[in-house]
């Protein structure tokens, strides 16, 4: 296609967002720096981005994003490619967080190390059980910090910490459950952990090997539901996903009412209170790992996957039913996040080639890298 057609399918997709009163996209900011970006986050209020070079770089730049201007460099701030969720900022960004060997955080008033946490508590964890955290979540009012970890029989596997001590309030082992994903309802009155049961066939003798849930289950895709005040598990959601390393994202409905699943089955949503499927949205191509970026409010989403090619990179409203295309980007982007405001979110990675035909999709050289700030705009 050339730069005509896609120009007007771009124009189409706008004209028909303001035909219904929806948001438009639009982007609004371009930064570039020397190594590609394997992770990216709205930090101070959305008005700069942490942006986190591969192990090769080791360290991560903060931008002031509206001026192109870097404010700071924070030395063995990776991206570790296995981690699906490699940073987190704190609601009111006060806090950055970086998943990786054990938890690093930072204070974004001067971008001094706050804290590094092991990611478990109690003698019984290894001593380099950091290498092994696997996603971290801020509560909404950022009173907490929940932080998974590799499931194992002889450690806690999901601790939270209170942010005003950064010491553990609870924690719990949930083996042979392995956790992957973790978000907080946004009333922040329940904690999703999406993952895998896998359970053990061999054991040493004279043990039993544990289970997770009660009944027990089988080795199946599971959401569990967690009281952040006390760490209880008050309820399991099996789900229709059967590979164990998909990506498993997951994002609340704005009402929290409802819980969707990013998996190699697709799309699925589940409704919390009765733990029933409501719909599956599988991609195009059955890609093994689609991922899935809920907007703050719950009411916009970022799904990637999509495509024959699996980059088509989707951009939807979430209010309306069924949810509204507001956008369809040609891209592959490593990472993606939203700032606070529920309007401004960033595409960021590494790509193999240019994908020159829009500077939406044409992402990043594989020796640099390039994040593209859009905006929603009513």
């Amino acid at each position: 296609m050339n730069r005509a057609g896609l120009a007007a399918i771009l124009a189409l997709q706008a004209y028909g967002c303001l035909a219904q009163g929806l948001p438009t996209v639009r982007e609004v900011a371009t930064v570039k720096q020397e190594h590609a970006v394997g992770g990216v986050e709205f930090v101070a209020g959305g008005e700069q981005l942490v942006a986190m070079s591969g192990a090769y770089a080791r360290e991560a730049q903060v931008w002031d994003w509206r001026k192109g201007k870097q404010v700071a460099s924070l030395p063995e701030a990776d991206a570790v490619p296995t981690v699906r969720t490699p940073s987190r900022a704190s609601p009111d960004g006060r806090f950055w967080a970086r998943c990786g060997d054990g938890v690093t955080v930072w204070d974004t008033s001067t971008w001094q190390v706050l804290v590094r946490l092991p990611g478990t508590q109690g003698s019984e964890a290894p001593a380099k059980a950091g290498l092994l955290c696997r996603a971290i979540a801020f509560s909404p009012d950022g009173s907490a910090l929940t932080v998974l970890q590799l499931a194992r029989e002889d450690f806690p596997n999901i601790v939270q910490y209170a942010t005003a001590s950064w010491q553990p309030r609870w924690s719990l082992r949930t083996a042979p459950f392995h956790a992957r994903s973790v978000a907080y309802a946004p009333d922040g009155k329940s904690i999703a952990v999406g993952g895998q049961v896998r359970n053990v066939t061999l054991s040493a003798p004279g043990t039993t090997p544990p289970t997770f849930g009660e009944p027990s289950l089988p080795d199946t895709g599971v959401i569990a539901i967690i009281d952040p005040a006390t760490g209880a598990i008050g309820k399991t959601i099996p789900t229709r996903e059967v590979n164990m390393f998909s990506s498993e994202d997951l994002a609340w409905g704005a009402d929290g009412k409802t819980i969707t699943y990013a998996g190699h089955a697709g799309f699925q949503t589940y409704e919390v209170a009765s733990s029933r499927h409501l719909d599956t949205r599988p991609t195009e191509n059955n890609v093994a790992s689609p991922r899935l970026f809920p907007s703050p409010n719950g009411r916009f989403r970022i799904e990637t996957g999509h495509g024959k090619r699996s980059e088509i990179v989707r951009v939807l409203d979430m209010s309306t039913s069924p949810p509204t295309i507001l956008r369809e980007m040609d891209a592959k982007p490593r990472h993606i996040a939203w700032a606070p405001d529920n309007r401004h979110f960033a595409l960021a990675g590494a790509a193999v080639s240019l994908m020159s035909l829009h500077p939406l999709t044409a992402l990043m050289a594989p020796a640099s890298g390039k994040i593209i700030v859009l905006e929603l705009r009513d």
